[in-house]
């Protein structure tokens, strides 16, 4: 039995709400409460940790940014003082510095995840030993966002019955699942219902369904490759 402190109590919980916060033992009692009345209810305080990895890697940044690309799908452009690279997976910043490829992130389960996955990718392409032609890397891929959205809207229509579809546009789908209405944008794939395990269900549908769509390819292919 654990008892709700702060933020968290300020509203009630309804039947089979999900209340997420952290957990906190005092002797032989148990408190949850939201990471910012961590520091009101208890001497503990938060903090972030940022993290620096560097890799030695001499392929040139082109080829590494291209497999990034497959990898993690669009890069946003990224810029700290003189240093400029790219921010794969929305979280970790790659810059590439005199032979090495630098790493950055605020640290946490999921951003670790992310960042080993990269870390991976570019051990593996060193490990290999490739050289790269750079007038022959590969285009980043076109995503035609029509073609995801037509798809996205008959996988639902197939997953729930087309009687469950409410209102259709162009940008959205309005659908009832088990009696909770569910919009999912069909451009930028956001799902919302109050209803959290209905959420969940579509949400995973539709992440699932766009990650299948962006196929991946971690290395060059073979017409791709020259010797150094």
């Amino acid at each position: 039995m654990a008892k709700i402190l702060g933020t968290l109590a300020t509203k009630k919980p309804a039947h089979d709400d999900h209340v997420s916060g952290i957990l906190v033992k005092r002797g032989f009692k148990y408190h949850i409460m939201a990471p910012e009345d961590l520091t009101t209810y208890t001497g503990l305080s938060l903090s972030t940790i940022s993290q620096r990895v560097a890799i030695p890697c001499a392929t040139p940044a082109p080829a590494v940014m291209s497999s990034l690309f497959q990898l993690a799908g669009d890069l946003q452009d990224v810029r700290d003082g003189p240093r400029a690279g790219v921010r794969v997976f929305g979280v970790i910043n790659v810059f590439f510095e005199g032979g090495m490829v630098i790493l950055e992130w605020n640290s946490s389960p999921i951003h670790d995840v992310f960042a080993d996955a990269i870390a991976a990718l570019i051990l593996h392409i060193t490990a290999e030993n490739i050289g790269f032609n750079v007038a022959k890397v590969p285009p980043r891929l076109n995503i035609d966002d029509e073609h995801v959205a037509r798809c996205t809207r008959q996988t639902l229509t197939e997953a729930f019955g087309s009687n469950s579809v409410n209102q259709e546009t162009k940008e959205t789908i309005v659908l009832t699942i088990n009696g909770e209405e569910c919009t999912v944008n069909l451009r930028t794939m956001d799902v919302k219902c109050e209803n959290e395990k209905v959420n969940q269900i579509v949400t995973g549908i539709v992440t699932k369904l766009k990650a299948s769509m962006m196929p991946i390819d971690l290395v060059p292919r073979a017409e791709e490759v020259v010797e150094k």
